[in-house]
């Protein structure tokens, strides 16, 4: 399975600086592009299972 499978979306319309997957108990686990501002605000700071740091050229 690839990222698409899990993505929802995105916090805002910030650029993401992350892509955080979550657990989804008792549903299926999910995935969201997050930005710097969002990523230690509710609810985007629970229930993490992974997070990658995007990678971003100047």
């Amino acid at each position: 399975m690839n990222e698409e499978d899990f993505l929802v979306g995105r916090c805002c319309t910030d650029k993401s600086k992350y892509l955080i997957y979550f657990n989804g108990k008792p549903s299926k686990n999910y995935a969201v592009y997050v930005c710097i501002k969002h990523f230690n605000k509710m609810p985007f700071n629970k229930n993490i299972l992974k997070i990658i740091t995007l990678e971003r050229n100047n």
